[in-house]
């Protein structure tokens, strides 16, 4: 995601000697650095295997679980799969 940043604001001021960086691409950075995520992603904490685990069943089911799950785990700041557990409980 670093990278990506980088390459936001090197387009941005390479566009003539006037360039300035958008209040969006600042904005941008800031969120990057705050999740953590500049150098690796966020790698989520439940993988299918404990939603069958919990009981699910094989299918698509299972992909907008572990999506939802993801989402979760950023919003509401998890690390531990024991976090990411309690709350897929209440989804299956």
């Amino acid at each position: 995601m670093g990278e990506l940043v980088q390459l936001v604001e090197c387009d941005s001021l390479g566009r003539g000697k006037d360039s300035t960086l958008p209040s969006e691409v600042v904005r941008f950075r800031e969120l990057v650095e705050g999740a953590g995520v500049a150098k690796e992603p966020v790698r989520g904490l439940l993988g299918g295997r404990h939603l069958l685990a919990l009981g699910m069943t094989e299918g698509p089911e299972v992909g907008q679980v572990l999506r939802e799950a993801m989402e979760q785990q950023i919003e509401q700041g998890w690390s531990t799969v024991d976090e990411a557990l309690e709350w897929a409980r209440g989804r299956v």
